[in-house]
């Protein structure tokens, strides 16, 4: 016997012993069979389910679009161009549901195979969302109060014949008229107008474009100015106006009536 031949892979009659994975039978090895079936397993993927959800009128993908396996509690999303997939499906027969805002839902039902893909393309049918009717009723207007601005707490005038219909006042009063939402009067002291909790020397007040210093007289307990010479009294508190800046919290002013009768 040669010199490091190992005895126990020798036979009888000078022979090598097989090694055992050798099939003496069919003289293939066994390592090929066992090859052979972990390429089958890894072929064998499990069930899919994958498909497009598309408008059921127009043909046109769907993203954004729920798709959900309810027996399995799983859900999918469309992605842009309508596409979904499911992965590691169980075998079997399953519920295959699909929702999107504006169309209605679809429940389809599909038998997974033990491998390779399923595929369902779903077309939905659009459907309008009913909502419950808006009503506009428009406010009723007073003589005076026509045309005024989109926010009246800042931005407000008032004609004359609205301070003399004021049903807070017992004589016509152009700037206790303006009291209410951001603007607080106080007419049983000299304290004068306050704009949205500002002092009174931040107000400013125009006549016809003019400023005026003091618009009270009796130790401010009335107005000096006259109604029957007005014609319209406005109220600009939105901003700081430009030719008064001084004005922080807003500026009041009236303009006169035009003269004839």
């Amino acid at each position: 016997m040669p010199i490091g031949t190992d005895r126990s892979d020798s036979c009888p009659g000078g022979k090598s012993r097989p090694p055992p994975y050798w099939d003496l039978q069919t003289g293939h090895s066994d390592l090929l069979t066992v090859a052979l079936k972990l390429a089958l397993l890894v072929q064998a993927t499990p069930g899919s389910i994958l498909g497009v959800v598309r408008d059921g009128e127009t043909g046109a993908p769907l993203p954004d679009a729920a798709i959900t396996l309810p027996e399995l509690d799983r859900l999918a999303y469309s992605d842009s161009l309508g596409a979904y997939r499911f992965l590691n499906v169980p075998p079997g027969p399953h519920h295959l549901s699909a929702q999107h805002l504006g169309y209605a839902s679809r429940t389809l039902h599909a038998i997974v195979p033990a491998s390779g893909e399923l595929r369902i393309n779903i077309h939905l049918r659009p459907e309008p969302i009913p909502v419950a009717g808006i009503y506009v009723r428009g406010l009723t207007p007073l003589r005076g109060t026509e045309n005024q601005p989109r926010s009246p707490d800042t931005e407000r005038w008032m004609t004359l014949s609205a301070v003399r219909n004021h049903p807070l006042l017992s004589e016509p009063d152009v700037l206790l008229a303006l009291g209410g939402g951001p603007v607080f009067a106080s007419p049983e002291s000299p304290n004068g107008v306050h704009i949205r909790g500002g002092s009174s020397d931040q107000t400013s007040f125009l006549l016809d474009g003019i400023p005026v210093f003091n618009p009270y007289h009796v130790a401010g307990l009335f107005s000096a100015w006259n109604p029957d010479a007005l014609s319209t009294l406005f109220l600009s508190a939105a901003a700081p106006s430009p030719a008064f800046p001084e004005a922080l919290s807003g500026t009041v002013g009236v303009l006169t009536r035009a003269p004839g009768p």
